[in-house]
This record gives structure tokens, C-alpha cells and sequence, in this order.
């Protein structure tokens, strides 16, 4: 009798444990797609400096991973902060649009319904960063180091 109800406390232990470890991942953000911009081979290099400059972290956002396995895409948080090195300019840029200048680097700034197209116009190699609008444009700020590393401004 003994052995039967200590099998079955196992069983439930066991099971318990399987709940909870499915429950945590469940709350985890899993990887995210995103479009490829097809980086190019001139953009690799840059994008490679970009990408191991890229912080774990974006303030409190977490690094996530995405569904894009090459360096320069990078995703933070749930609503996700999506950036990509080598991006395709916007087609909205015009040059005489105002640029907002975080840190010495001028972002131009394209607003969608949800999100902040945030992109280097007038840059060697274009940064996109998609930031959704509940969070502060100021995120930028974090991505200086990277930026810099990718192109001499």
C-alpha cells in the first residue's frame, strides 16, 4: 500500500512540475517574425559591428529571439521592439523632413497606427527600429553605442 501511494505522490509531484514549467513558458515571449530586409553582402560587415553592440537589454526590455537567423535583427520586449540593420530606406523620407536628433544621431521618424518607424536616412548603412507606442522614443538613446560601431556618423 505504502509503495502504490508513493508512486502516485510522485506521479502528482511530477506532473505538478510539468504544469508549472509549461505555465512559465507559456508567459515568456517566443520568437518573433519578422520581415527580413535582406541585408546585403556590403551591409554584412556593418551589421555584424551593429549586432555585437546591441545591449541584452533595452532599459527593461528583455532580448528576444526572432524568426530571422542573421546578425543586425534584434527584437526587446512584448509588445515587441523590433530593429534591423541594413533596412530599405522608407519611401516617405524626403530631404527636407525634420530629423530628431537622439545622442548626436539623426532618426527620422515615420508614425504608423500602432508603432514608430525610427530610421537613419542619411547614413552609410540604414537602421530601422519599429518601437510600439506605448514605449518612449528615448529607447534610441540605448542603441547610440551600436549605431556608432556599425558607421562613422
Amino acid at each position: 500500500m505504502r509503495a502504490v501511494v508513493g508512486r502516485r505522490a510522485a506521479a502528482l509531484v511530477a506532473v505538478t512540475v510539468i504544469v508549472g514549467v509549461v505555465a512559465w513558458v507559456s508567459r515568456s515571449p517566443g520568437r518573433l517574425t519578422v520581415d527580413d530586409p535582406g541585408a546585403t553582402a556590403s551591409t554584412a560587415t556593418a551589421c555584424g559591428r551593429f549586432d555585437d553592440a546591441l545591449p541584452h537589454q533595452l532599459g527593461a526590455l528583455d532580448r528576444r529571439g526572432t524568426n530571422v537567423d542573421r546578425v543586425g535583427v534584434a527584437a526587446y520586449g512584448e509588445p515587441a521592439v523590433v530593429v534591423l540593420c541594413g533596412a530599405p530606406l522608407s519611401g516617405r523620407f524626403r530631404p527636407t523632413d525634420p530629423l530628431l536628433a537622439i545622442n548626436d544621431i539623426p532618426w527620422f521618424a515615420e508614425e504608423r497606427p500602432d508603432i514608430i518607424v525610427f530610421s537613419l536616412p542619411r547614413s552609410i548603412i540604414n537602421v530601422e527600429v519599429r518601437i510600439p507606442r506605448e514605449y518612449p522614443a528615448e529607447l534610441l538613446s540605448l542603441l547610440t553605442d551600436a549605431v556608432r560601431q556599425a558607421q562613422p556618423l
